[in-house]
């Protein structure tokens, strides 16, 4: 019976080896073809697209994002604003049930 377990320990650790060797294996050649790739890539170019080279625009600063969700917050209260004000006719047309 031991020799058995013996045995059958033995083969599930080559089993283990050879699954690891496998591994370790394609992950070599996936190095090795991502390499090649990498290397015959063209450069970036910073600020520009890599697909077809046209120029991106420059990412938005902090205090243009908040004046321009400010803008739209006004712009909203200004046409709930003209709304309440029209006669009483403008809510009935607007909130149809």
């Amino acid at each position: 019976m031991w020799v058995t377990i013996g045995i059958a320990g033995s083969l599930f650790a080559g089993m283990l080896a050879i699954l690891w060797f496998g591994y370790q294996e394609m992950e070599e050649q996936r190095q090795q073809q991502s390499d090649e790739v990498l290397a015959t890539a063209p450069a970036a170019r910073p600020g520009h697209c890599l697909l077809c080279e046209a120029p991106l625009r420059r990412p938005a600063s902090t205090d243009e994002v908040v004046f321009e969700i400010e803008h739209r917050i006004d712009a909203e209260l200004q046409d709930i604003a003209q709304v309440l004000r029209a006669p009483s006719g403008g809510l009935q047309r607007l909130y149809r049930a």
